[in-house]
């Protein structure tokens, strides 16, 4: 755990940058909106259990995949808000925002590329890749998303509830 500015100073100076980073959109999705898409990954099964064809982790702790460089890299976090700097302060750690039971940020606040990085791709569900895939790609994937399923559950307008029951819907539907 460290203070706010610690945390600040240690974040500016990964990422060289000033404090008008804070809080600006991330891949053309306003982050409070990509908050949203975050939390529902809760809802994916990235087969973790299945071991990491990528980096060789098939133990809890061992190796690490990018997890080992968490705190090098300040959990990956390119733009944050400034409401959120209490908590990742409070769990910035000797291995930044890992520990032995995994990650301890909360979904919504992790980095894009911790929830992207996925080396068993081929088990993802539809939904699951979809989802995956704008929080990679952002807007270009949201606005494709939306093309192509003609849907509107990506639209900001829908709560986070309705959001989650729909994709829960979907992935329990193909299981």
């Amino acid at each position: 755990m460290v203070s706010e500015k610690e945390f600040l100073d240690i974040y500016f100076k990964s990422y060289g940058r000033d404090a008008a980073y804070i809080g600006y959109k991330t891949k053309g999705i306003p982050i409070k909106q990509m908050k949203l898409y975050k939390g529902l990954t809760s809802l994916v099964n990235y087969h973790c259990k299945d071991g990491c064809a990528s980096h060789g982790v098939t133990e809890k702790g061992i190796g690490k995949c990018c997890c080992g460089s968490c705190k090098k890299n300040v959990g990956y976090l390119h733009n944050i808000l400034y409401e959120d700097v209490t908590v990742y302060a409070k769990s910035f750690g000797k291995d930044g925002f890992w520990t032995e039971t995994g990650c301890v940020l909360p979904r919504e606040l992790r980095s894009s590329m911790c929830l992207t990085e996925c080396c068993h791709t081929e088990k993802l569900t539809l939904s699951e890749s979809n989802l995956i895939d704008i929080i990679r790609n952002g807007k270009e994937a949201s606005d494709s998303y939306l093309r192509v399923y003609n849907s509107s559950i990506y639209k900001p307008s829908i709560s986070y509830d309705g959001i989650a029951n729909h994709l829960k819907e979907r992935l329990m539907g193909r299981n």
